[in-house]
């Protein structure tokens, strides 16, 4: 059997020295409901939006809805993806998200428009709509929607962690509304200890390759 050297000498590396190490601390889709939250409404959405989290109204851009989770204490950084749904006739209105009671994104909505690309300050990661261009109804009253994906990463060494959401839009929900969806927190552990039988296994990749090393002298 051959031996790539390079190969085997980065996979050694990468077993001795340990690696990152991904726990998922929730995974929240809401077709079953929801727990824990200020407000557990859940709202079923038809095919394109499926059951959420929400609708809600505004409540003049404060944290409105929120949850704590634990975390293992062990990491150095969590990361948060969700999908938020603007639902109706906002008019340049804004979808807030706190973590840990503080504000760290605040993006301006509004219908008819491709918000993705126009809104003025946009920390969304993509549309969630392939070929949206801010003019299509998914559901609920004649206005068009629109769905974004976020994803965040904090530096903490918490065991935990509050994530929370807010909006400024006035009208009743008949008129406008919001949601969040497919809720993904990662706590990321910047090391895992090796145990003894990775480092075995890392000592004998080490010893063929010298072997190999001496065949070719």
């Amino acid at each position: 059997m051959k031996l790539n050297k390079k190969l085997a000498i980065g996979v050694a590396a990468l077993v001795l020295s340990g690696a990152a190490n991904a726990v998922i601390i929730t995974q929240e889709d809401f077709e079953t409901g929801a727990t824990g939250w200020s407000d557990n409404l859940t709202t079923d959405g038809g095919t394109t939006f499926t059951r959420f989290l929400g609708r809600f109204n505004g409540a003049g851009g404060v944290q409105q809805n929120s949850k704590t989770y634990s975390l293992s204490g062990n990491q150095t950084q969590v990361t948060i993806e969700l999908d938020f749904y603007e639902i109706d006739s906002w008019d340049y209105e804004y979808f807030n998200i706190f973590i840990d009671d503080t504000q760290v994104i605040s993006n301006e909505f509004k219908h008819n428009r491709e918000d993705f690309a126009n809104s003025p300050f946009m920390d969304a990661q993509a549309l969630l709509f392939t070929g949206d261009d801010g003019n299509v109804n998914y559901g609920f009253a004649s206005w068009p929607d629109q769905g974004y994906r976020y994803s965040i990463t904090i530096n903490t060494t918490a065991t935990s962690l509050k994530l929370g959401f807010g909006a400024t839009i006035s009208s009743g929900i008949p008129d406008e509304a919001w949601g969040v969806d497919n809720i993904l927190i990662v706590d990321n552990v910047s090391t895992i200890p090796v145990p003894a039988a990775v480092w075995l296994f890392g000592t004998g990749l080490l010893a063929l390759i010298g072997v190999a090393k001496r065949k070719t002298a």
